[in-house]
């Protein structure tokens, strides 16, 4: 039992980690998306070039992409499962140890599972609805 604080300490950490590297990725995309179209805004000198560049494709393009927010909506649905999933293994394992300890620490186990796999539960059910709304709302034709 005295595993077990370690374990969700180091999942945790793992989970602090992947968040924050999907941060430093996606900032890092976002700032080479805006210092591009600093650089094509910036040899735009005049502003009948401007609207002239903003009434092409390319253009109109740019705009969009200046005014939409560049998350794909799948790929923020499959996060959930993946989530979800990871913690409904971590569950099962917390379930898979209690023969192995004494009864009344099986009973702490078995509550302790059981909150985890609610939480992931919970992901699972975020990600369907995540799912039914993006289909509905037509976000998903991106």
């Amino acid at each position: 039992m005295e595993l077990v604080p370690f374990l969700v300490l180091l999942a945790a950490f793992v989970m602090a980690l992947g968040v924050f590297s999907r941060h430093r990725e996606r900032d890092r995309a976002m700032r080479f998306r805006l210092e591009m179209q600093n650089r094509m805004l910036d040899r735009l000198t005049t502003n009948p070039e401007l609207l002239q560049y903003l009434n092409t494709p390319d253009g109109k393009k740019l705009l969009e992409a200046a005014t939409t927010d560049p998350v794909n909506p799948k790929a923020r649905v499959v996060q959930g499962i993946q989530i979800g999933v990871v913690i409904l293994i971590l569950s099962g394992t917390i379930f898979g140890v209690r023969p192995f300890v004494d009864e009344g620490k099986a009973q702490d186990l078995m509550v302790a599972g059981t909150a985890v796999g609610g939480v992931a539960i919970a992901f699972l059910v975020g990600a369907a609805v995540s799912y039914y709304l993006t289909q509905a709302f037509g976000l998903d034709k991106r």
